[in-house]
């Protein structure tokens, strides 16, 4: 009895330690290994609450010696009160408020079928 009171802790903390882990990096669960690069893309741009609107134009996969990468290229339509921000780095404006031809390298780590975002930066 004692044992399965042991168990069941052992599995709630487990339970609490993944809902924190995803709260923190809203990881991607892909399960399939078709246009990952896409997928992992489109994550990274559903985090950022100050989209309206995003276009992928392009992603590949690529592995350096500081780990596996996304090379992201994508087209942005930001809110009204967050267009300064993302105005910064790359791209250039194009029609109705989008920023286009922006960049980004998106690190990330894969756990199962997990895949979280480690950081990203931009050109």
């Amino acid at each position: 009895m004692k044992m399965q009171n042991n168990y069941k802790i052992i599995l709630i903390i487990l339970v609490f330690i993944f809902m924190i882990l995803y709260l923190i990096f809203r990881p991607a669960f892909i399960f399939s290994e078709k246009d990952i690069s896409n997928k992992i893309s489109s994550n990274y741009l559903d985090k950022q609450g100050s989209l309206s609107d995003y276009k992928i134009n392009s992603s590949k996969i690529f592995n350096t010696d500081e780990g596996t990468f996304v090379e992201t290229r994508y087209d942005v339509k930001p809110k009204k009160l967050a267009y300064n921000d993302w105005n910064a780095g790359d791209g250039e404006e194009g029609n109705d408020g989008w920023l286009v031809d922006k960049s980004a390298y998106i690190h990330y780590h894969k756990i199962g079928f997990m895949y979280i975002t480690i950081e990203s930066f931009t050109d």
